[in-house]
């Protein structure tokens, strides 16, 4: 498994403990393909794309039932303060800290 410590190994836990007794960490000896922007980042519009159950206080809670939900939740650029529903993690490290699962303070901050 390797030595997971911290949130790593809070969120292991969680999924083994409440979904997936027989979960793994998937390990990969290179780092994902990375994409130069073709201009300054300030120039560029930007979409964050998350699987981090992210939603806006009157907007629906994602649906945590057996089969999922794929739907998704706009999200602007202003949005101060984000809930979250999601049934593979552990939510409470989001809500003391967005930026771990929708990093948008720090998109801004890049900006």
């Amino acid at each position: 498994m390797g030595d997971y410590q911290g949130f790593a190994q809070t969120e292991y836990e969680y999924v083994r403990d409440n979904f997936y007794p027989a979960f793994r960490w998937q390990a990969s000896a290179e780092p994902s393909a990375r994409n130069v922007l073709d201009r300054p980042l300030h120039q560029a519009r930007v979409a964050l794309v998350a699987s981090a159950g992210a939603y806006l206080t009157g907007q629906q809670r994602f649906d945590l039932d057996d089969n999922g939900d794929a739907t998704y939740r706009e999200i602007p650029a202003d949005a101060t303060r984000l809930r979250f529903s999601h049934g593979g993690y552990d939510t409470r490290f989001a809500y003391k800290d967005p930026d771990v699962v929708f990093p948008l303070r720090t998109l801004h901050q890049l900006a």
